[in-house]
């Protein structure tokens, strides 16, 4: 009679074992894979954060560029005015058509 309760009570702790120890591994298994979720959260936070200093410093240099070629276009206009002659100083062209003379003489 002893060995009539053994193979059940055998079976029922080798199967309480079992799933203990599947508990476990798979427990481990999403604890592994919570971590590695937050490390890919913090990397993806820090990314994002880079990403908008990024952009900000983009526009930043884009205002300051813009202000750049605004101050050169104005002192380029202002010298300019300043060293072009007046038309009636212009140079006159020795040829009447307005074509240089490149005729050998």
């Amino acid at each position: 009679m002893e060995f009539f309760w053994a193979v059940p009570v055998a079976a029922i702790a080798a199967g309480l074992l079992v799933g203990a120890v599947m508990r476990t591994r798979c427990r481990r298994r999403v604890e592994r894979w919570a971590h590695r979720l937050v490390k890919s959260d913090a990397k993806l936070d820090a990314s994002t954060k880079q990403l908008a200093q990024a952009r900000k410093q983009i526009e930043k240099l884009q205002r300051e560029l813009s202000e750049a070629r605004r101050a050169a276009a104005v002192a380029s206009s202002q010298l300019g005015s300043q060293r072009s002659p007046p038309a009636s100083q212009a140079p006159k062209s020795a040829s009447s058509n307005g074509f240089a003379d490149t005729m050998p003489m």
